[in-house]
């Protein structure tokens, strides 16, 4: 999958990339709050630029703290003290039983076919007692077609939906204990209104920021596909404050237990 270009994009890493993020913290927190107490040491795989690794020491976890993480530019803007692996969840350079609390937060749905069932296991392999996941929760993905090859995929590289019976029989060694639902708040007609706005402007919605992960074409600049994502997340915030909306579930976060 040629998707290094995206996530070796120093943009991507921006210091305030989950901030701004409604759903991003309130999954944090949920995820802070099923951390069992006796947790001693914590792997967070697929840590991105450290930030959840930050909160937990402002919040207080006195654990030994350790990330995981594929992209070196993401190591190198991280946000926290806590050391940093170069690695891939499919292959862990860990011992096994390493850790007493292995979190994956927003990763699994990004792993490719082939390399999906070695992630499962490598993650069982280093976690000692528990394992912490959240994913999206029953997404409606979206498709795009690259402009040059014409090839079909979701934008933000989700390669697979995930429900309540996927959860709860995710791992063969763990058995799930905890879970949880995340959510946000949408606008509430959202489609009627596109529709609306669509209908007395002549726009079409056509989504520009995207990667295509087998020629590596992208439609717009990384800074400028960056600068849109920032200003998308802006416009959406804006949106909930000052139209009516409704609650819905947009991820799921699980605690599992070694049998």
């Amino acid at each position: 999958m040629n998707d290094s270009s995206w996530y070796e994009n120093p943009e991507a890493w921006h210091a305030d990339r989950y901030i701004n993020d409604p759903a991003a913290l309130e999954r944090f927190s949920k995820v802070l709050d099923m951390i069992p107490d006796s947790t001693t040491s914590l792997l967070d795989a697929g840590c991105g630029n450290g930030y959840f690794l930050r909160m937990l020491k402002e919040n207080g976890f006195r654990c030994n703290l350790t990330g995981l993480e594929r992209s070196l530019t993401a190591i190198e803007h991280s946000l926290c003290k806590a050391e940093i692996r170069q690695g891939s969840l499919e292959a862990m350079p860990f011992p096994d039983d390493s850790f007493e609390l292995v979190t994956a937060q927003e990763t699994l749905e990004h792993i490719p076919y082939g390399v999906y069932g070695k992630a499962l296991l490598e993650l069982q392999r280093v976690a000692a007692k528990h394992i912490l996941v959240s994913v999206p929760f029953k997404e409606k993905r979206i498709w795009v077609t690259c402009l040059y090859c014409g090839c079909r995929f979701n934008p933000w590289y989700h390669q697979r939906t995930f429900d309540r019976k996927k959860m709860k029989n995710l791992f063969d060694g763990f058995s799930l204990v905890d879970s949880a639902l995340v959510y946000i708040r949408q606008v509430i007609f959202k489609e009627i209104i596109w529709r609306t706005y669509k209908l007395f402007t002549g726009r079409t919605r056509t989504i520009r920021v995207y990667m295509c992960p087998q020629c590596g074409y992208s439609p717009e600049a990384s800074k400028t596909r960056e600068k849109k994502l920032r200003e998308d997340m802006k416009r959406r915030n804006l949106a909930r404050r000052l139209l009516p909306t409704r609650k819905i579930a947009s991820n799921i976060v699980c605690l599992y237990r070694k049998n």
